[in-house]
């Protein structure tokens, strides 16, 4: 009798949240839908808590926040964005306190996402590593 011993290797890919891949390709797309997924959550969730801000807030006939290369002051902030130089502030002009987004030169400007950015910073808070 003759005996035949064979070692099979399979490469199985894991993704950041556990899942498993027979292929890398497969295992990046998952992992770029989860990313991109995550980050419409994140940027929704603290746009809606700015918008609830500002809702609160004496903004003077404002229904929405400024167009770019405007500035708007509401109570002691002032936000402003500016499409140009990729930049999103927000200020307490009696403080001090700050919150600004810059846009990465090889990222797609978005208001939103600097408004979000720029409150979650001005509110002290991280911004996640997926952003």
């Amino acid at each position: 009798m003759k005996v035949i011993t064979k070692t099979v290797e399979i490469t199985v890919y894991i993704s950041d949240d556990g899942k498993e891949f027979k292929n890398k390709e497969n295992c990046l797309y998952h992992e770029k839908k989860e990313k991109a997924l995550k980050r419409y959550i994140w940027k929704n969730k603290v746009f809606e808590d700015l918008e609830n801000f500002f809702d609160t807030c004496d903004n003077r006939g404002y229904d929405s926040f400024p167009l770019c290369d405007n500035a708007m002051l509401i109570n002691n902030l002032l936000f402003y964005q500016n499409a140009k130089e990729r930049r999103t502030t927000i200020v307490n002009i009696k403080t001090g306190r700050t919150g600004k987004a810059i846009c990465n030169k090889n990222d797609c400007f978005s208001r939103m996402v600097g408004w979000a950015i720029a409150w979650t910073r001005y509110n002290g808070n991280e911004i996640p590593n997926y952003i």
